[in-house]
C-alpha cells in the first residue's frame, strides 16, 4: 500500500446537472462560507476509538471527534448524510438535512460532539445518528439539532488518501479499519457492461463490478455503487484500465466504492486483456478431445443466441454463436446479457467440458465478460432429418425448420415435433418460461431454435414465441 497526498478543493468538485431527478440536490454550488477559522474543540477520542464503543446504544461521555469531509451530497450520489476521516478511520453522519454540502463540503474540518448519539451500521459499515428506529435503522440527527453535535472546522483541507491493489480490498473482512475512508484502487476497470453502459439504472441503485488487473480474483466482490439520483446516473462507464477513487464501504459481504463525481474516475490505459490472445469458437470446440480442459490466456467473441429475459435458459447460461459454430458458455454467477448483444468473455480460469453430452465453458467469470455491441445471426435453414443425422456439427447454433408439426397441448416440458421430411426431435420448453403455459399450434410454416442435447436425447429450444411463424 502506497500512500499519497490529493488536495481536492470542493469548486472543482462541481459537476452539470444532467437532468436532475426531483429529489437531487439543487441550489448554489458554493459552500456558505469559505473561511479559515477553527474553533479548536478539545478532540477526546480518535473515529477508530469512537468505533471501537458499543453499538445500538446511547453514547453517554463527552467524546468529541474530529475529521476532514471526505463525501458529501454534492452529486446526489449520497442523500441526507456525510462522512468524515481522520487518521484512524472513518465514521458516516446522517443528518436530516438537504444540501448538507453548502455547510459540510469535501475538504471542510469537522468537530463531532458525540454525547446523545448512537453508533450502528448499514450491512456492516458504521454510521451515527440520533437514535435507531424499531428495525434498528439509524435515525438521522434532526436538522433543528444539528448545531448541537457538528461543529464546523477551516477550510479548505488536505485529504490523505490511501493506494490499494484490488487483492488487497476486495475481502471485505480484511478491511475494516478502510470502512468509511477514501481509497485509491489502481489497475482497475469495469469488468461487465463496458462503455456505453450508464453508472446507474434510471429507476434503481445499481452496483457495477470491477476487476483488477492480474488480481488473484477477478472480480464480483468489489463493485461501484451508484444511486439513480445522481447527477452523472446516466453517463457512460469509460472503457479501459486505470485509477479509481472513492469511498470505501461494504453491504453485508460486498465491498463497495461510492464516487464523488465521474472526477474520481481515472481510466482509459489498455484493457486488462488487451493482450490477450482471440481464438474461434470453431477452434474452441475443437481443442475439446472428451476431458475436461482447463482454458488460460484465451478470448472468445460472439452474439448471444438465446433469451434470459424470456426464462428459457438458466440464470447462469448463454449461447454465444460466430458464424456457423456456437457454444454454452456457463458463469460463475447470474449474467444480464439479452438476445441479440455482442460480448467477449476472457476463458481465463474456466472449463472445456461436457455436461450430458453439451460441450460448454464451465465456470466462466461473469466479470470476465463484457458487451462491445450488437449483433444478428441467421438461423440456417435445415430439415430435422438433416439435424439428426449431423448433429454435432448443428450443436449450439440457430437453425430454422421448415413445415413443422405439433402434438396437443402446451409448450412445457419435452414435446415431439415433426417435419415436412419425416424427421422428428424433442422440442425442450422449461417450465419456468414465459410461454411454458402457452398452447402450441398444430402446425407452423417455421421454427427457429438453437440445438441441444441433455444426455442421449437430441432437442431443439426456442427463445420465445416469435421463433413459431
Amino acid at each position: 500500500m502506497k500512500k499519497i497526498a490529493l488536495l481536492f478543493f470542493t469548486g472543482i468538485l462541481a459537476v452539470a446537472s444532467l437532468g436532475i431527478q426531483s429529489c437531487v440536490k439543487k441550489g448554489n454550488d458554493v459552500p456558505e462560507d469559505q473561511t479559515g477559522f477553527d474553533p479548536k474543540l478539545q478532540v477526546t477520542h480518535t473515529i477508530a476509538q469512537l468505533l471501537a464503543m458499543p453499538a445500538f446504544s446511547t453514547i453517554t461521555e463527552d467524546v468529541i471527534v474530529s475529521g476532514i469531509v471526505v463525501m458529501d451530497d454534492r452529486s446526489g450520489n449520497y442523500y441526507k448524510k456525510f462522512v468524515i476521516q481522520d487518521e484512524t478511520g472513518g465514521i458516516e453522519i446522517n443528518l436530516d438535512q438537504n444540501n448538507i454540502y453548502n455547510d459540510y463540503p469535501v475538504g471542510r474540518k469537522v468537530y463531532l460532539k458525540c454525547k446523545g448519539l448512537t453508533l450502528a451500521n448499514n450491512g456492516g459499515t458504521p454510521q451515527i445518528g440520533y437514535g435507531v428506529d424499531e428495525r434498528t435503522q439509524i435515525v438521522s440527527i434532526p436538522f433543528v439539532m444539528a448545531d448541537e453535535f457538528i461543529v464546523k472546522g477551516n477550510f479548505p483541507n488536505e485529504i490523505p488518501v490511501d493506494t490499494f491493489d484490488f487483492d488487497e480490498l476486495y475481502v471485505v473482512d480484511n478491511n475494516a479499519a478502510n470502512l468509511n475512508k477514501l481509497v485509491a484502487i489502481r489497475n482497475v476497470e469495469f469488468a461487465e457492461g463496458g462503455s456505453g453502459t450508464p453508472y446507474a439504472a434510471a429507476n434503481a441503485t445499481t452496483n457495477r463490478i470491477l476487476r483488477g488487473c492480474g488480481a488473484s480474483n477477478q472480480g464480483g466482490n468489489l463493485v461501484v455503487r451508484t444511486s439513480n439520483y445522481a447527477r452523472f446516473q446516466g453517463q457512460s462507464l469509460p472503457g479501459g484500465n486505470g485509477v479509481i477513487l472513492g469511498l470505501y464501504t461494504k453491504y453485508n459481504n460486498t465491498a463497495q466504492i461510492i464516487l464523488r463525481d465521474t472526477s474520481d474516475v481515472r481510466l482509459g490505459g489498455p484493457g486488462c486483456n488487451s493482450n490477450v490472445p482471440q481464438t474461434t469458437i470453431a477452434d474452441l470446440r475443437a481443442m475439446f478431445t472428451g476431458s475436461p480442459l482447463p482454458l488460460a490466456d484465451l478470448k472468445v467473441s460472439g452474439v448471444v443466441i438465446s433469451d434470459r429475459q424470456n426464462g428459457n435458459a438458466q440464470t447462469r447460461n448463454l449461447v454465444i454463436q460466430q458464424g456457423d459454430k456456437g457454444i454454452m458458455i456457463r458463469f460463475s454467477a447470474n449474467h444480464s446479457f439479452n438476445l441479440g448483444d455482442s460480448i467477449d468473455v476472457i476463458l481465463n480460469g474456466a472449463s472445456l467440458e461436457e455436461y450430458n453430452g453439451l460441450l460448454q465453458v464451465n465456470n466462466t467469470q461473469l466479470a470476465n465478460a463484457s458487451k462491445k455491441g450488437t449483433g444478428t445471426i441467421m438461423a440456417q435453414s435445415i430439415t430435422l432429418n438433416d439435424l439428426n443425422a449431423n448433429f454435432e456439427a448443428y450443436e449450439s447454433i440457430l437453425v430454422k425448420i421448415s413445415s413443422v408439426t405439433f402434438p396437443s397441448g402446451t409448450y412445457s416440458g419435452n414435446q415431439t415435433i415433426s417435419d415436412a421430411s419425416g424427421g422428428t426431435i424433442i422440442l425442450y420448453t422449461s417450465s419456468s418460461a414465459s410461454f411454458a403455459s402457452q398452447p402450441m399450434p398444430a402446425t407452423a410454416s417455421s421454427l427457429t431454435g438453437i440445438v441441444g442435447q441433455f444426455g442421449s436425447t437430441l432437442q431443439l429450444q426456442i427463445r420465445n414465441l416469435s421463433d413459431v411463424q
